[in-house]
């Protein structure tokens, strides 16, 4: 597992994986954030991405930043991972704002890498004409798996799209057809299964990534997964509050889904 250890009375953070892969240094000037990194080890680009996740809300959570700025220069070889982290080129510099809602919620609703597994605590962002922490299960899904597929988007971009094709102005969440053509449209080639969860297990073990929708006993639930490739998936807002949510999948579907029906979004 990757970790960020902050080295004391310095700006400046080791990165570690079992061994040394870089060091961060970073300033804080009027809560916007500088840095650069030194690499120690070889890194691709799918462990680059988490380090971006990891420091990126190490700064949100710890100092309450307003931007983060890398040097494009410093950049070096990761300026795409960099781009698909909501970074965007501001003269020499590679900038990330942070938007007003990551503020508006709690630091709980999210992991360590930002993504979103309370929608309890969400009450500020509406679904709708309803609350989040009630009908937002769908948007919520859909921003994990951007943010999963390295295609992030902002909590406001993706709450208003899904807000806008909601059923009854949010009262029931959104439909699954609905989300699957949002994604779509967002040049997501996913792959819908309909109807029954057996067929849904089947295509989860061949996908990489997606979003499943089951009927628990409180109604419906949409969630996104991340296939680890061993029969089991990291699954992101099933149990609110819990990190690290990794369950074999029929184990998952025993404990959480109380019919045989079910629908899935896979990539």
């Amino acid at each position: 597992m990757i970790v960020l250890v902050k080295t004391p009375n310095k700006d400046e953070f080791i990165v570690y994986d079992g061994k040394k892969l870089m060091n961060i240094y970073f300033s804080i000037e009027n809560k916007r954030v500088f840095f650069k990194f030194e690499l120690l080890d070889d890194i691709s680009d799918e462990k680059m991405m988490e380090i971006i996740n990891l420091f990126n809300n190490k700064m949100i959570r710890t100092y309450k930043v307003i931007s983060l700025s890398i040097h494009i220069k410093d950049s070096l070889i990761y300026e795409n991972c960099f781009r698909n982290s909501l970074y965007y080129e501001k003269g020499n510099f590679l900038q990330r704002k942070v938007e007003p809602y990551r503020y508006a919620i709690d630091d709980s609703a999210f992991d360590r890498e930002g993504y979103i597994i309370n929608q309890g605590l969400i009450e500020e962002v509406p679904s709708g004409k309803f609350k989040t922490s009630k009908t937002g299960c769908g948007w919520i899904a859909c921003y994990n798996l951007f943010k999963l597929m390295n295609k992030e988007k902002t909590i406001k971009e993706v709450s208003s799209a899904i807000s806008d094709i909601a059923i009854f102005k949010g009262m029931f969440g959104v439909d699954v057809f609905g989300l699957y053509k949002y994604l779509r449209k967002n040049n997501i080639d996913a792959y819908f299964t309909p109807i029954f969860k057996n067929q849904c297990i089947r295509d989860i073990k061949n996908s990489k990534y997606g979003i499943i929708l089951y009927i628990h006993n409180r109604g419906s639930h949409y969630v996104a997964y991340k296939n680890l490739g061993n029969g089991k998936c990291i699954y992101y807002n099933a149990v609110y509050g819990r990190n690290n949510h990794v369950m074999e999948i029929e184990d998952f579907y025993k404990k959480f889904s109380i019919t045989p029906l079910g629908m899935l979004i896979s990539v």
